[in-house]
């Protein structure tokens, strides 16, 4: 798509590129910071040439400059704010990633003590500013990395953001499901927990009968992936009193770090591992007043719900 040299440039290519990825599901965005050829240049953005390990053909991925002024990153953000869209979670993809970037250039400075004094109480202004935008969004593991540091930019906001994430909104909305669904629908195909039309001679088959699976044709070579995934599935369904099919749901769009995509809870393990380490008194107990009230959540880190006397 190019690259800006101005905030206004910037802005139109992300508006463009928001417009993109929200109507093209087969599309997706990855975002980073990093050293730019030039120096005038605030934001890049192509298309992906190849498949790779993280990415596929026709993704796009954007560069922002690590090296900018702190006013350009200021009014930057101050932009992208004001056109934040909070009806749709492919709207905010863009912009999110664009403010994960822009607070990592914001902490390596800050956490290095790089920053002259005169501009500390800015660069922290401005780095809370944008912790609570994400958290708001899902992701607070922006306060959760040096408990040092998190003493000196943490205030009521944060504390009041933190704690609303975990009493009154600890997943993502409800609305966000069917957006969810469409973009991921090709990850929900029944064959994959569907034993259905499988031969009968490819269930018999013992272990030792795997060992010659090179030897088979594709069409059996098939049939076997989808019933050595099958009786995966259903061994681990069982063993936590599911269906296969109820399992399979769980485990793409209930488990895992935030509880994969949009679907579950918030991405707030990190909340839990900063109390652990500073027994922060304001959020002690919402944290564990959460743990309580939502057992079905699983990404919390190891040791939490003993530290929190739930166990």
């Amino acid at each position: 798509m190019g690259f800006a040299t101005t905030i206004e440039q910037t802005i139109g290519m992300l508006d463009s590129l928001k417009s993109l990825y929200r109507n093209d599901y087969s599309m997706e965005f990855y975002g980073s910071w990093r050293d730019l050829s030039s120096k005038d240049t605030i934001l890049e953005i192509f298309r992906i040439e190849e498949n790779g390990d993280r990415y596929k053909q026709g993704d796009y991925y954007m560069h922002l400059s690590n090296s900018l002024p702190f006013d350009t990153y200021r009014e930057l953000i101050d932009s992208i704010m004001l056109g934040f869209d909070q009806g749709s979670y492919r709207n905010r993809r863009v912009p999110r990633e664009l403010a994960s970037s822009a607070i990592n250039i914001l902490y390596a400075p800050l956490i290095k003590k790089q920053v002259p004094d005169d501009r500390l109480g800015e660069y922290f202004e401005l780095y809370r500013e944008v912790s609570i935008h994400l958290m708001k969004f899902g992701s607070g593991s922006y306060f959760c990395n040096e408990p040092d540091f998190i003493a000196m930019s943490i205030n009521d906001e944060v504390y009041n953001t933190i704690i609303d994430r975990l009493q009154n909104h600890p997943k993502y909305p409800e609305r966000y499901k069917q957006e969810f669904f469409e973009k991921e629908a090709k990850k929900f195909n029944p064959l994959l927990y569907d034993s259905i039309g499988i031969p009968q001679r490819i269930k018999n088959l013992s272990k030792e009968d795997l060992e010659g699976l090179r030897k088979w044709n594709e069409e059996d070579e098939a049939y076997l992936r989808r019933w050595n995934t099958f009786l995966i599935l259903d061994a681990q369904a069982k063993e936590r009193g599911m269906t296969v099919e109820e399992f399979f749901y769980e485990r793409q769009v209930g488990s895992y770090y935030d509880q994969f995509g949009m679907v579950g809870y918030y991405n707030i393990s990190c909340v839990f591992s900063y109390v652990m380490k500073t027994n922060d008194p304001r959020l002690f107990e919402p944290c564990r007043e959460f743990l309580e009230k939502h057992p079905d959540y699983k990404a919390y880190p190891e040791g939490c719900r003993e530290f929190f006397g739930l166990e």
